[in-house]
């Protein structure tokens, strides 16, 4: 009886407004039982997504905590275990190694107390299963992700491949070796994801680790000498999706990289390749780029009848770009205020920009290719 009714109350929690957002609706809405199928077939029809995922699932106060998150990461003894040395736990009588490796002294005479501080967090690297990560890779890729990041934390982890996507759990000390506590913001798990994503991409997988804001990034910048501050070297350029979101319409964009190479960013606009043309900007260049100001964008809302029935505005920003490595160029660029997007002059303007953007790119990429072909006897490279 008490089942029915709790699942009564999910239903209707699922259904409520302010459960809008809730997991439990969302699989409602769109197609309950068949809510896995349609999320296949979305990927099928979308792409399936490369990017990786880092994220704390939870974490202990007391000896006891951390014993049940490693119950649970090896399924009560029935997974493998792996600490951050690369030794194994395997069987009930090795599991009770790892909680003494996990357990210090102190943590045994520890009560659950809320003004007591966490001693362990779980944590949970994810990957689509669509990139195909051996158990072995995956293992081996969040082991070093988190040594480098972290050298004197111990943890141990085990690989779970009971759902759609493969993941790896982590229980890992909070106290280090020396007993200085971590503290893990939401910069140090964009900087696990980064770890993560490149470990893996040096085993040949394509996967990537996208970030939206980089909070970090401008004390990086502010760090940097004042000779190479606001320089940055050109990663790519091109167009695709908005935050490389498939929900999003289509932008130019150009990826930097700080000139210490430490950092990376990318910036989206719609009047980027007229600058990088006009700079003949390409991989490896070295740039400044600077926002001027925004444009008004009105866009313009028709009637039935085709008339205008008014304008809805947005705003768009305006970069000025500077290669470092080109002089005698007229840079002098006047940026409207307010601009109509109902004059078909513009639109074919922009689209000639786009054009002319991508066969530069694309000359520059075959070029490329022939440099890579080239065959060289003795000195000379035929």
């Amino acid at each position: 009886m008490g089942v029915s009714i709790d699942k009564e109350y999910k239903i209707r929690k699922a259904r409520s407004e302010r459960a809008a957002k809730n997991p439990l609706a969302h699989k409602a809405r769109n197609g309950g039982a068949t809510y896995k199928k349609s999320v296949k077939q979305r990927a099928a029809a979308k792409g399936a997504s490369r990017e990786v995922m880092v994220k704390i699932t939870g974490n202990a106060k007391t000896a006891r905590g951390i014993k049940n998150s490693i119950n649970y990461i090896s399924r009560d003894a029935d997974l493998k275990l792996r600490d951050d040395e690369g030794r194994e736990y395997e069987g009930d009588k090795d599991v009770v190694d790892a909680y003494d490796y996990m357990v210090s002294p102190e943590d045994r005479t520890r009560l659950d107390d809320d003004k007591n501080p966490h001693i362990s967090h779980n944590m949970m690297f994810n990957t689509n299963s669509s990139v195909g990560v051996s158990q072995e890779d995956m293992l081996d890729a969040v082991q070093k992700a988190i040594k480098e990041k972290y050298p004197d934390n111990r943890f141990v982890m085990a690989y779970h491949q009971d759902t759609d996507n493969p993941h790896v759990h982590v229980v890992m000390r909070i106290p280090d070796n020396a007993g200085n506590r971590i503290n893990i913001r939401k910069s140090d798990l964009r900087d696990l994801r980064a770890g993560f994503a490149q470990k893996l991409q040096g085993k040949g997988y394509d996967v990537k680790a996208t970030h939206k804001h980089d909070f970090a990034l401008k004390n990086k910048i502010r760090d940097e000498p004042d000779r190479t501050r606001n320089l940055y070297e050109v990663v790519e350029t091109g167009r695709t999706h908005y935050n490389n979101d498939p929900k999003n319409k289509r932008q130019n964009f150009i990826r930097l990289k700080t000139i210490k190479g430490e950092k990376e960013l990318t910036i989206w606009g719609t009047n980027l390749p007229d600058e990088l043309l006009r700079e003949k900007v390409k991989k490896g260049s070295v740039i400044k780029i600077k926002k001027e100001g925004e444009t008004t964008v009105k866009v313009p809302l028709f009637k039935k009848n085709g008339e205008v029935a008014g304008y809805k505005e947005t705003k768009r920003n305006n970069w000025v770009v500077e290669n470092k490595g080109v002089i005698g160029i007229d840079r002098k660029v006047n940026f409207s205020k307010v601009e109509i997007l109902n004059d078909p002059q513009r639109a074919i303007k922009q689209g000639v920009s786009i054009k002319q953007f991508q066969d530069s790119k694309m000359s520059l990429m075959k070029q490329q290719n022939q440099d890579k072909v080239g065959v060289k006897i003795g000195l000379f490279k035929l």
